[in-house]
């Protein structure tokens, strides 16, 4: 019983550190002056207004196969979330800017939350590998924040 209160406190105070942290995913290795400018860039792109950043990092082993993350931490949650807010500013920003192309942007999750969207999205793979309406496909909605589950959408080429 006491096992299990402490791994939730533990959870809990992970979560807390995480609450001012987002993570860019898609953005090609670079060096750190590179990855600077192009922060700033995003944040004037995304017009949230004079935002800064604490701090940033590469996450992840060194590899030539792989492009690895980059953990932002701000100063405070509100600035976070006027970035998360407005990152559908962003939508066509690919097409004058190859910066911004197959760029992906979540929340910094723990390591039990990225567990729980493994799972929702191998749920998701197993139900279009199992579809037999070619109409429609699976897909994960929600955050572990608000709640995940399973969507039934309709293919855009249908």
């Amino acid at each position: 019983m006491m096992e299990k209160r402490n791994e939730e406190l533990a959870e809990v105070r992970e979560k807390k550190m995480r609450e001012k942290n987002i993570v860019i995913h898609g953005k090609a290795e670079s060096d750190e002056k590179v990855d600077e400018a192009f922060l700033q860039k995003l944040i004037k792109q995304i017009a949230v207004g004079s935002i800064k950043f604490k701090s940033f990092k590469r996450i992840g082993a060194m590899s030539d196969a792989k492009k690895r993350p980059i953990l932002v931490q701000f100063y405070n949650t509100e600035d976070k979330y006027k970035v998360m807010n407005n990152l559908k500013n962003l939508k066509d920003a690919y097409l004058t800017d190859t910066d911004f192309s197959n760029l992906s942007v979540t929340d910094d999750y723990t390591s039990a939350e990225r567990d729980i969207i493994k799972v929702f999205h191998q749920k998701a793979a197993s139900l279009n590998e199992n579809n037999t309406d070619q109409d429609y496909v699976y897909k994960v909605r929600g955050t572990p924040k608000n709640g995940m589950f399973l969507k039934k959408l309709r293919k855009l080429n249908a």
